[in-house]
């Protein structure tokens, strides 16, 4: 995705450590991971060294995990350079980080709720957006006509496969749904962690027609247009761009009451508290059964996301980071 904005945007990269996981959750797990942040931490810093000896100057930092907030906080001092966090999530960790940024950002409520609880700041709040025009030309007869036959109804979820997105709770819905009306069908694009104990679970319960994950990386917007409803039953979300991009593509949405859910959601969905697969395949099925539950959903998504156009909550971030520059010189030269 990058490579497209390389005309425009210079890009410079920190490899990733020879037998390092590609995912994060995966790395928890691993003894070795204090090594590969040593690592990452010094091959960072030498890059931006090399820039520096080149001429190349940043007037303003943007970091998003604790590791490079820690970095910066070092590079801040060598070369006198602000930073900003944004939280794309929340950890406790991520938060203590966080206080010592110039700017903190946050995409939700949530997140600035929990910060000031937590330790006594309030990041600004600005959530991330969505590209309206990415779903409007894209088609996909194709891949409905793969995955469905005669009038059947595609129920799609799109998350990495890991345990907060809680898949397992969708695929024992779908056992529930299939046996009331076994003409709905479960796509599920992405990959993870969990997709193994995923593929078990279904194998187990006898749903290898019923339920299909995709691996694909980039996920086709494609999936979108096939489908007829989203659902995601996660556990946790900072904000949750993918519900954006349903309701851009027109899709209902079902999902839960947790985190910041319902900040992204709002009422262009149904929401139900977590881990219950009973509640999951009802409200699945009540979708199913009513077109007119659907319709009004689905106007209420559309006019929801107009909200998060891109093109005006860019401008946000760039006041942000132009304030930050601002105070950052006139601190200076004072």
């Amino acid at each position: 995705m990058l490579k497209k904005y390389e005309q425009t945007v210079k890009v410079w990269y920190v490899a990733r450590n020879p037998g390092e996981p590609h995912f994060a959750r995966s790395m928890r797990s691993d003894k070795r991971l204090p090594i590969y942040a040593l690592i990452f931490s010094v091959q960072s810093l030498l890059k931006l060294l090399v820039l520096k000896s080149k001429g190349i100057r940043f007037d303003v930092v943007s970091v998003h995990c604790t590791l490079e907030a820690l970095l910066m906080r070092f590079v801040r001092r060598i070369f006198d350079v602000p930073y900003v966090f944004i939280f794309e999530g929340y950890t406790d960790q991520e938060a203590r980080a966080a206080k010592h940024a110039n700017l903190q950002i946050a995409i939700s409520q949530d997140i600035v709720n929990k910060c000031y609880t937590n330790y006594g700041y309030k990041p600004v709040l600005i959530p991330i957006g969505v590209d309206k025009n990415r779903l409007l030309n894209t088609d996909g007869s194709k891949i409905r006509e793969k995955y469905a036959k005669n009038g059947e109804k595609l129920v799609l979820t799109v998350c990495r496969l890991d345990p907060r997105k809680d898949i397992p709770t969708l695929v024992s819905a779908a056992s529930i749904v299939c046996k009331k009306n076994p003409k709905v069908k479960f796509l599920v694009v992405g990959d993870g962690v969990d997709r193994e104990k995923i593929e078990k679970q279904i194998e187990m319960l006898n749903l290898s027609s019923i339920v299909k994950i995709i691996r694909e990386m980039p996920i086709s917007p494609g999936y979108f247009k096939a489908c007829d409803i989203f659902v995601l039953p996660s556990l946790y979300e900072g904000f949750g761009i993918v519900f954006l991009e349903a309701m851009s593509a027109g899709l209902p949405i079902i999902s839960t009451t947790a985190s910041a859910i319902p900040e992204a959601v709002g009422d262009a969905g149904i929401l139900i508290p977590p881990r219950k697969p009973e509640v999951l395949a009802e409200k699945i099925l009540q979708l199913v059964n009513s077109d007119g539950v659907c319709k009004d959903l689905i106007k209420r998504g559309l006019r929801r996301v107009k909200k998060y156009d891109w093109n005006e909550l860019i401008t946000k971030y760039e006041k942000a980071y132009k304030s930050v520059i601002y105070r950052h010189k006139f601190k200076s030269n004072i």
